[in-house]
């Protein structure tokens, strides 16, 4: 069975309806990691159709630690206005172990690669009492891969392994003329965005 160990360390802070501060540390250890193990392949013809059976069997060689932190904090200068920021750094190491780990590199495919930094800022703005907006801008950092995974992916480069840096920003219009009027949203989502770089 998969086990994972977390433990968590915390401090939050606050100052009425006006400021609040909370800073988190992480470690967390991710044991017997299943994946996959392609064991071959079979084709069966028939008068009419053609069948391709793939087998495979489940195993569990591999292991990742997680360490890592947040701080966000939330900032009301004025009633009408807030402003939340937050940030979270994580970096994972992954290990495989046993004898598949050195003839197949198909396992420490199943490692994780993902960015370290993250990081959003988010205002809300009360305009008028019928009219407000909203506005967030998302930061997501280049991913470093897992010497393993670079090992793994040498044949297909850079461009293919790591998750390129994003920066999108989203923003929104609302208008309510009365409680019992139909609220109108305009709203503008992932500006700046590219899927086909985002998602490799």
């Amino acid at each position: 069975m998969e086990s994972i160990d977390t433990f968590e360390l915390g401090y939050r802070y606050w100052q009425d309806n006006r400021f609040q501060l909370s800073i988190s540390l992480f470690y967390s250890q991710h044991e017997h990691v299943r994946v996959y193990k392609y064991l071959g392949a079979t084709d069966e013809y028939y008068p009419i159709d053609h069948l391709h059976e793939i087998s495979s069997q489940l195993i569990d060689p591999l292991s990742q630690e997680t360490m890592g932190g947040e701080i966000s904090a939330q900032w009301r200068p004025i009633d009408v206005l807030q402003v939340n920021a937050n940030y979270s750094y994580k970096t994972i190491k992954g290990d495989c172990t046993g004898s598949i780990c050195g003839s197949n590199d198909l396992p420490v495919l199943d490692l994780e690669n993902t960015p370290s930094h993250y990081a959003t800022l988010h205002i809300m703005w009360d305009i008028h009492p019928t009219v407000w907006v909203s506005s967030v801008v998302n930061y997501v950092s280049a991913s470093e891969p897992d010497e393993a995974l670079i090992e793994a992916y040498k044949d297909y480069g850079d461009d293919y392994l790591v998750w390129p840096e994003i920066i999108t920003l989203d923003m929104s219009v609302n208008w309510q003329h009365k409680p019992t009027w139909p609220s109108i949203k305009v709203s503008a989502e992932n500006l700046g965005s590219d899927q086909p770089k985002e998602y490799p």
